[in-house]
C-alpha cells in the first residue's frame, strides 16, 4: 500500500476497494503520516457519532447531505 492509496481510500470510503485491513494497519505501522491521518478519521468518526446520537432523528434526506458533502 502507498500513501496515495490510503489518503484515497479515506477520501472515498470505498467500501468496495477490496483493502484488507491488514494492509492498511502494516503500512500505518511504518509511515508517521498515513498515522496521523488514519488517527484523525478514527477521531473525526467518533465525533460525528457522538453528534448523531446526541440529536433527535434527523431525516434520511437531510443526513445524506450531510454525508455526502
Amino acid at each position: 500500500m502507498t500513501c496515495e492509496e490510503l489518503r484515497l481510500y479515506f477520501e472515498e470510503r470505498d467500501d468496495e476497494s477490496g483493502l484488507d485491513g491488514g494492509v492498511i494497519a502494516e503500512h500505518i505501522a511504518t509511515c508517521h503520516d498515513c498515522a496521523r491521518i488514519a488517527e484523525d478519521q478514527r477521531q473525526l468518526v467518533n465525533s460525528l457519532r457522538m453528534v448523531r446520537e446526541s440529536v433527535d432523528a434527523t431525516s434520511e434526506s437531510l443526513d445524506a447531505a450531510v454525508v455526502r458533502n
